[in-house]
């Protein structure tokens, strides 16, 4: 439902600007904009510049009442109401990085895992709540260099950008509590540079699963990506380029996996034998 508040009578502005897309962030809670900052750092790690003064692009408002409750808003439009501080800088994250991803200028955001085998992307496409977090963690802790539990962020070219926040893992507490996790925490480095693809996984957890890969073609490898990329609709032949040349530069695969732990040694150990034929 829209809003019908005015944006003058929000006292504070944080404007930034990230892959091209330039967001405001109206509020009203001048003695939390550090903790607001500390919470817009980890949603978007890379490509991020804290500006001065307003930017016509995306706005977001954060309104707090008297017993302390929180709402968001974008452009206009309720996005959460009545939540705790805590809340609150969680959807934030969310929908600023959604935002980046579907209105970025020359990236192609692909909800997808990713880490870094012997200097080639291994890229996990699947959305929320397929585990794509366990299996990046577990790659990791085999030697893997972390780039994203979240997104693949590809140029026109088909490589793959880093995005390394922090890794949302589940299964701690319960199945659905995230904790966020720096990949420190297990030992992990974070990739810094641009790397060329070299595995494309499509997989979902099935117990006691076999490592059993079936060779992909492009373009089912390529619908594939399509359904998990952000800015498809609003960008789509700069989308396809992206995601043709990624593909096309590719070993893809699709599989079921059992526990993450014995499946990322497997797959590390094929991968490794396929680059070699």
């Amino acid at each position: 439902m829209a809003n019908s508040y005015k944006r003058n009578d929000l006292s504070e502005t944080i404007t930034l600007k990230a892959f091209g897309v330039d967001i405001n962030i109206f509020h009203d809670i001048p003695e939390k904009k550090e903790k607001l900052l500390q919470g817009i750092n980890q949603a978007i790690p890379t490509n991020l510049e804290i500006k001065s003064g307003k930017e016509t692009g995306h706005n977001f408002e954060i309104r707090s009442d008297k017993s302390n409750n929180f709402s968001l808003l974008k452009d206009g439009e309720d996005l959460v109401i009545k939540v705790n501080f805590e809340q609150l800088i969680d959807r934030l994250e969310t929908h600023l990085r959604l935002t980046v991803g579907e209105y970025a200028d020359d990236r192609v955001f692909v909800h997808a895992g990713v880490v870094s085998w012997r200097n080639e992307a291994i890229i996990i496409p699947a959305k929320s709540f397929k585990g794509k977090t366990s299996l990046v963690v577990e790659l990791v802790k085999r030697g893997a260099v972390y780039y994203s539990d979240e997104y693949a962020v590809i140029d026109s070219e088909g490589y793959v950008h880093p995005f390394p926040k922090t890794l949302s893992v589940r299964g701690i507490i319960d199945e659905y509590t995230q904790l966020e996790r720096d990949v420190g925490f297990y030992g992990g480095n974070k990739g810094k540079e641009a790397i060329k693809p070299g595995l494309i996984l499509v997989t979902q957890y099935k117990k006691h699963s076999k490592f059993r890969p079936k060779r992909l073609t492009q373009g089912e490898v390529v619908l594939e990506l399509i359904s998990n990329t952000l800015p498809i609709r609003r960008n789509p032949e700069f989308s396809l380029k992206s995601l043709n040349k990624l593909a096309d530069n590719s070993i893809a695969i699709e599989t079921k996996r059992g526990e993450a732990r014995r499946f990322s040694k497997k797959l590390l150990e094929w991968f490794d034998e396929a680059k070699k034929n």
